[in-house]
């Protein structure tokens, strides 16, 4: 198995991996899934589903947005995102960035069971600690990466009693330390970066200034600049111009219009402005996908099928038909280890 995360000389050598394990095998039957990935350019959005228990996403580096409950959270490297169980998420119109990221599942403690080795008087208390936490996406602190990556390096130990020990003491360590960093109060600033944020996703078919974007957060406008790139990794006039590419992608593909019309719609200068613009930041013409389907799959990876419309529903039980699979590109060799393939997985079904 490729260590990614942690063996800092072997990251080159593998740009894209994205990887899944049910550390049911392992003694926790409470982490159905336990996944790291690695890209080194953005591929298709992820598409709105749900999970029947919480899903909590640890950003390494790099940058992505998640929409929940019909707001949009911009993640820069070292942010949590935590989703409810059967809250509907997910990338929105972006794309899945450039990037690394950690996430795990975590279902709630049975009665009279233990949880994460705990006895079940303080499971609980552990449990109602993660969801009595506010926000959904927060700052973590460098205790959630190393006990994240010290976690990861545990899938190769050797099967002893002690590393089911070790595993148990980081999976509760984990938990402490991010409904820590949970109960913090986020900083105005994060919250208004949010803010505009959503203001930009409303205003995709319009055109808006870097001076009315500094308006909206009541801060001048070299101060909205530099904050604004601070935290994403880009100016803010080409955040939302990525942001009316992933639209005009989306009106594309529904079929509603060609080419011309997507570049009008969303208040491109002309086709070609438009056209340069969608091939910078998808890597394809926008003639390519015209007319397609909106859950037309990346011809780079095998992302899990997702509903074409509605809600997907991806219960903890449906990935525990193999330990762990993997997705990657078609011309990489599977690592070693049993696997299966995600593409196969069934989905319990659309709420």
């Amino acid at each position: 198995m490729m260590r990614f995360f942690i063996n800092k000389e072997r990251m080159g050598t593998r740009k894209y991996y994205k990887e899944f394990h049910d550390l049911t095998g392992y003694g926790f039957p409470e982490v159905p899934l336990f996944g790291a990935y690695r890209f080194d350019k953005a591929i298709e959005p992820l598409h709105i589903h749900t999970h029947s228990d919480f899903e909590i996403c640890y950003l390494v580096e790099g940058r992505q947005n998640y929409r929940a409950l019909g707001r949009d959270y911009l993640l820069k490297g070292g942010d949590l995102f935590i989703t409810r169980p059967d809250e509907p998420h997910s990338t929105g119109k972006q794309p899945q960035e450039k990037g690394s990221l950690f996430w795990l599942h975590l279902m709630a403690p049975r009665k009279n069971r233990p949880f994460l080795g705990l006895h079940p008087r303080f499971s609980s208390d552990l449990y109602a600690g993660l969801s009595m936490i506010q926000e959904k996406c927060f700052r973590a602190s460098p205790a959630v990466r190393e006990l994240f990556e010290r976690l990861y390096s545990q899938l190769e130990m050797p099967d002893t009693p002690s590393r089911k020990v070790t595993m148990g003491n980081l999976l509760v360590s984990l938990i402490i330390e991010i409904t820590r960093c949970g109960e913090k109060p986020q900083r105005l600033e994060d919250r208004n970066l949010n803010k505009i944020i959503q203001f930009m996703n409303e205003k995709g078919e319009s055109k808006i200034s870097v001076p009315e974007m500094a308006s909206f957060m009541e801060i001048s406008s070299s101060r909205f600049k530099a904050r604004f790139r601070q935290e994403t990794g880009m100016p803010p006039a080409e955040y939302f111009l990525r942001l009316k590419v992933a639209k005009a992608r989306e009106y594309l593909e529904s079929g509603k219009g060609n080419v011309g019309d997507a570049a009008l719609r969303y208040k491109f200068s002309s086709s070609q402005h438009f056209a340069t613009a969608f091939k910078r930041f998808t890597g394809i013409q926008p003639s390519s996908v015209q007319n397609q389907k909106t859950n037309k799959q990346s011809p780079d990876v095998h992302p899990i099928p997702a509903a074409s419309s509605g809600v997907l529903r991806t219960d903890s039980h449906a990935l525990r038909a193999g330990r762990r699979f993997f997705i990657m590109k078609e011309n990489q060799s599977r690592p070693k280890g049993r696997g299966i393939d995600p593409t196969k997985i069934k989905s319990k079904g659309r709420l």
